[in-house]
């Protein structure tokens, strides 16, 4: 793709990614019980992502720059009030 538009490989991939961003972030969730947390490379080096996904289906519920406590306790937070879940 990015040799047929004449972009560089990372300039697709950051397009790509500003996109998926904006609808995981807009989604809305159906009910989950096993709920995934993982943390990926945003690019070489130390740049996370978080991806908080329903482990039963794969769907991303969120898509988190950074991995830490503080950023993950939030959005979980935000996630749960959003779609009205329940912990138990």
């Amino acid at each position: 793709m990015a040799e047929l538009l004449g972009f560089s490989d990372n300039k697709v991939q950051r397009i790509f990614n500003h996109y998926a961003k904006i609808k995981i972030d807009t989604k809305e969730m159906g009910p989950f019980i096993f709920l995934g947390i993982d943390d990926i490379a945003k690019s070489k080096g130390h740049v996370y992502y978080t991806v908080i996904y329903n482990h039963e289906t794969g769907d991303v519920a969120a898509l988190i720059d950074g991995r830490t406590k503080k950023v993950l306790l939030n959005t979980l937070q935000r996630i749960l009030l959003r779609n009205n879940v329940k912990v138990f």
